[in-house]
């Protein structure tokens, strides 16, 4: 489960902001090598000290090429580490979409360094993908704030994928 603090004006990108808060504790992962219990473990994202992680957007560029460039700061494990998050953006009917990827090391945030700090069983780099489904909230708020936009979780998926030796597996 997460939720979503999401201010966007693809005119007034300067007043704009993403804040995500995602509960570690429901994270889930299908493999046959790695359990749910070793994921959300002391090793893994060490849910029982750390129950959530959290994404704060700094600034919110164009990018080159079309898109959005959220840079701003991933919290896991009581660890930030500065990340920059491209996304796309579709609003339709006062409903957006974004769809956006980045990768982390997961070694930066100490997740799997006791059991696998080589990763020689889990590759260092973990792909962390979103679709988004949110709701214009009222009327536009006065510049220079930027309209809110309500997230609806059940259109709405947050996956990390974890690439194992012989093949990828995704938890949300």
């Amino acid at each position: 489960a997460w939720t979503a603090d999401i201010r966007f004006d693809p005119n007034g990108l300067a007043a704009s902001s993403i804040d995500v808060t995602i509960d570690l504790t429901s994270a889930t992962i299908e493999s046959g090598d790695v359990s749910n219990t070793q994921l959300v473990g002391v090793d893994g994202f060490d849910t029982a000290n750390h129950a959530a992680a959290q994404f704060s957007s700094r600034d919110i560029s164009e990018a080159d090429g079309g898109g959005y460039l959220a840079n701003g700061d991933l919290n896991i494990r009581g660890i930030t580490r500065p990340v920059a998050l491209p996304f796309t953006l579709e609003i339709a009917d006062g409903v957006g979409r974004a769809s956006g990827a980045l990768t982390i090391d997961r070694t930066a945030f100490n997740v799997g360094t006791d059991a696998d700090a080589q990763a020689s069983f889990v590759d260092k780099e973990v792909t962390v993908s979103l679709d988004i489904v949110a709701d214009r909230d009222g009327d536009p708020l006065p510049p220079p704030a930027a309209p809110a936009w309500t997230l609806l979780p059940q259109d709405s998926t947050l996956t990390f994928a974890f690439g194992f030796q012989g093949g990828t597996v995704e938890g949300a």
